[in-house]
């Protein structure tokens, strides 16, 4: 399904691969969304640079931070706010809300290159 979305003030089209579920439009053509996240997704044509977030039983948005220091191997770990190990508010930077960890620690890659998973909240995405 290609919807259009307003990109730098122009229409732009982007392929949404929503596996067989159907998304209701606005009148303009873009998509009636809660909420679109910009964040590189590696499935995105090229040119897109949004993700679809969307509420409801098949999706789950989760509010993930960067710790602003560094890990003794210089790791800078990605947090959800429910981990033991989430930073004190002075010590950490909200990195926005994502559907998985992997979006996160890629938004947390543009602060801190060398960005990583916290092993105990964010395993999928915790390179060792």
């Amino acid at each position: 399904m290609a919807s259009k979305i307003i990109k730098n003030g122009r229409p732009h089209s982007c392929e949404l691969n929503l596996r067989g579920s159907s998304l209701a439009t606005s009148s303009m053509g873009a998509p009636d969304a809660t909420q679109l996240t910009k964040s590189p997704k590696p499935s995105a044509p090229p040119g897109c640079k949004y993700v679809l977030a969307l509420k409801g039983s098949d999706y789950m948005a989760t509010k993930y931070y960067v710790n602003k220091n560094a890990q003794d191997n210089g790791d800078h770990e990605v947090h959800v706010p429910t981990c033991s190990f989430f930073p004190a508010a002075e010590n950490r930077l909200y990195l926005g809300e994502f559907s998985h960890c992997r979006y996160a620690v890629t938004e947390a890659k543009k602060t801190y290159p060398q960005s990583n998973g916290c092993y105990y909240c964010c395993n999928e995405c915790h390179t060792g």
